[in-house]
């Protein structure tokens, strides 16, 4: 069993790993889902803000993801145009 302050901890560490991958532009080594362990129950009061606090930047992490998720799929969706285009032997010439 893990104790409250050892589980946000770990919880805030993931959450600022995904932050910071995202910062990178690396949005696709984003950490796997956070499955948190056994815990006494209930939470202290004292950790409560904390925890909530924790959720609601996890919250925002999920948002840009989806929203990183999404750029990406138009990216990639512009590809199979962009290969076929590739295919037709145009070139560019600087000299002309």
């Amino acid at each position: 069993m893990t104790d409250w302050p050892d589980l946000l901890d770990e919880f805030e560490s993931r959450v600022r790993l995904a932050e910071a991958l995202l910062e990178l532009g690396a949005a696709n080594d984003a950490p796997a889902p956070f499955t948190p362990p056994a815990t006494p129950a209930p939470i202290p009061p004292a950790l409560v803000a904390r925890a909530e606090a924790l959720l609601d930047r996890a919250g925002g992490v999920q948002r840009r993801l989806v929203e990183e998720q999404a750029r990406i799929r138009t990216e990639l969706a512009r590809l199979p145009r962009v290969q076929a285009a590739a295919r037709t032997g145009l070139r560019f010439d600087a000299g002309a």
